[in-house]
């Protein structure tokens, strides 16, 4: 799935400001199982992929992954040839309430394929990248859950959750992005903000391109 040439560009002045920003503050870090926490590297030499997961629902040690996508970025840059997608067969359907937020049902995400196999897929593209998204914890916990439930190797311990950085960056962003009060500061709001088309909401690779 690509994004239209304007919506990269308006991307790519986002990320931007938020990385100018990011080089005076420390990376933020989740306690993720895994690797050995590598030494830092400057912000704009590091690779980030940009990550989002739809579930059954929202417990990780219960539920499961089934959608997967991943946009790799290099520092403020996207790279849009290495792009990642797919959709997991879950061990027990989604709940309704889940549904209601991807419209997943479950005959269609019991066609979906083998989890073991896309789960090792997305590890591998995701290769030493920093794993980066909207609420990244929640991510983590559901891979790393996922992995020890396929035996699949952990991801890399540090990662950046771009709802955070929004937060602690805002004041240096223009007004509009700076008066959007927390509790409206979704990710699909924040996108609006800098004028981001937002399409495909609450689909993995839709949310993974914001």
């Amino acid at each position: 799935m690509t994004r239209p040439e304007g919506t990269m560009h308006k991307a790519r002045r986002v990320a931007s400001r938020l990385l100018d920003g990011l080089t005076r503050l420390p990376l933020l870090h989740t306690p993720w199982s895994g690797e050995a926490e590598r030494l830092r590297q400057p912000v704009h030499a590091a690779t980030f992929v940009v990550l989002d997961l739809e579930m059954t629902g929202l417990v990780p040690r219960r539920d499961a992954i089934i959608a997967v996508a991943g946009v790799t970025m290099r520092g403020e840059r996207i790279l849009a040839g290495r792009c990642f997608e797919a959709k997991m067969r879950p061990h027990l359907p989604p709940e309704e309430d889940a549904i209601a937020v991807h419209g997943l049902l479950p005959d269609e995400t019991a066609t979906h394929d083998d989890p073991a196999e896309s789960l090792a897929a997305f590890r591998t593209f995701c290769g030493d990248s920093v794993p980066a998204g909207w609420h990244v914890g929640l991510d983590a916990a559901f891979l790393d859950a996922a992995a020890q439930r396929h035996g699949v190797r952990p991801w890399p311990r540090r990662t950046l959750d771009v709802r955070g950085l929004h937060l602690a960056l805002r004041h240096r962003l223009p007004a509009r992005a700076a008066a959007l009060a927390t509790k409206d500061a979704d990710l699909y709001a924040v996108a609006r903000v800098f004028d981001i088309d937002v399409a495909d909401a609450h689909d993995a690779t839709g949310d993974a391109w914001l």
